[in-house]
């Protein structure tokens, strides 16, 4: 798991400016929210709940460019920034759907029993991932489910402890701004911390996708049989 973190943080200080406009996008995104609550939109509103599925949509979209951008460093390719989001606008369908099914699957396991919902929570994760990444995948006998379930069968573990760090990453601003210490300015506190709270969004997400190469290359070198 260090040399994950340790290679996500190596690629995010080694290139910071094929990230840029991640960030950029991925601030505007994390400001929806609170300006609702500042223009006096409440929770469960038929405008807030519209927002809440723009800024799912938006989410999905940006996750599936910064899913090329690392695509691209790694092919070595240095496409322009437009065809990159050329190619995420082209693909962002696809992994919402297999992000919607990762999601159906957790609510069937959590209604069946909450370990059966745990563990398509892990060892689904990465089926959505698969499907931009390896597409070729989902034309044999594997389906992207069971891809990822072959993924992660062999170290579970590892991807336990990232999504303990990936809950810690997304949790903390949360928290914080949650806190009732600071609920007097907790608005002001929201906005100041947009910035924190979507880097902490980018090392995560670099560190989900370095992730899922980890476990590719520990497949390809392992024998199938014990997946």
């Amino acid at each position: 798991m260090i040399e994950i973190i340790g290679k996500s943080l190596e690629t995010l200080f080694s290139y910071p400016k094929r990230f840029a406009i991640f960030f950029i996008l991925q601030c505007i995104i994390q400001f929806f929210s609170p300006y609702l609550e500042v223009l006096g939109i409440k929770a469960g509103s038929a405008a807030y709940v519209s927002v809440d599925i723009l800024v799912a949509l938006l989410t999905v979209w940006n996750f599936t460019f910064l899913l090329h951008i690392l695509i691209d460093l790694r092919r070595e390719e240095e496409k322009g920034t437009l065809e990159i989001l050329k190619e995420a606008t082209y693909d962002a369908p696809t992994f919402f759907l297999y992000s919607l099914l990762y999601g159906l699957t957790i609510m069937a396991g959590a209604i069946a029993l909450i370990i059966p919902g745990i563990y398509f929570c892990v060892f689904h994760y990465f089926a959505p991932f698969a499907s931009i990444i390896d597409p070729e995948v989902n034309e044999g006998e594997d389906s992207y489910l069971s891809y990822s379930r072959k993924l992660v069968g062999p170290k579970w573990l590892t991807v336990t402890g990232f999504f303990i760090l990936l809950l810690i990453l997304n949790g903390l601003v949360p928290a914080i701004t949650m806190s009732p210490f600071v609920k007097d300015i907790r608005l002001t506190l929201e906005f100041a911390l947009i910035p924190v709270e979507t880097l902490f969004v980018l090392i995560g997400d670099l560190i989900a996708i370095e992730t899922y190469f980890f476990l590719k290359a520990y497949k390809d070198l392992g024998d199938d049989s014990s997946l």
